[in-house]
């Protein structure tokens, strides 16, 4: 222990400690877009896989432990995938305006979409198959989840299949 070290306050500490995580770098610089060409179209499948596995067997543990994985994984992608988002720090051009409401529109009907497919299969199944008021909530719950899960990897997905991958040389 250097004697510099020695006469550093508490405040100096903890500084060098945050410094040391390497988080204050991070948040200096911009963070790198990345393409999520096959991550996002993996999250997407395992996502509507899973609830019609669950819509199929809801007894099955798997099916929503994939709606699951699907949604957390899902989660994640707008922080590093190619759409840069809403006020951020980022310098956005009018090529990254115009690819972001492609991306979103594009997002939004598959979304309106899946929602009035999802909701009425459900209506005609509970009907079907006399589901409890419990069984209809719970899988209304899981489209919503599902429904969640384009929102957040829907524009991700169009967006890294509607512009040339990334090179990791830059």
């Amino acid at each position: 222990m250097s004697h510099r070290s020695a006469r550093k306050g508490i405040l100096e500490r903890l500084d060098d400690s945050v410094a040391w995580t390497g988080i204050p770098s991070f948040a200096a610089g911009h963070p790198r877009r990345r393409s999520m060409r096959w991550l996002s179209v993996v999250v997407l499948v395992l996502t509507v896989a899973g609830f019609l596995v669950d819509l199929g067997q809801p007894n099955l543990w798997w099916g929503y432990a994939m709606l699951l994985l699907g949604f957390g994984l899902a989660n994640l992608m707008p922080i590093l995938g190619p759409v840069k988002p809403w006020g951020g720090p980022e310098r956005v051009d009018e090529f990254d305006r115009a690819l972001r409401a492609r991306a979103f529109l594009a997002a939004f009907s598959a979304l309106a979409a899946v929602a009035v497919i999802g909701l009425w299969t459900i209506v005609g199944l509970s009907l079907v198959q006399g589901w409890t008021a419990d069984a209809l909530r719970s899988t209304i719950m899981k489209l919503a989840f599902v429904l969640a899960t384009i929102y957040t990897a829907g524009p991700t997905c169009y967006a890294s299949w509607a512009r040339a991958p990334i090179d990791d040389d830059d």
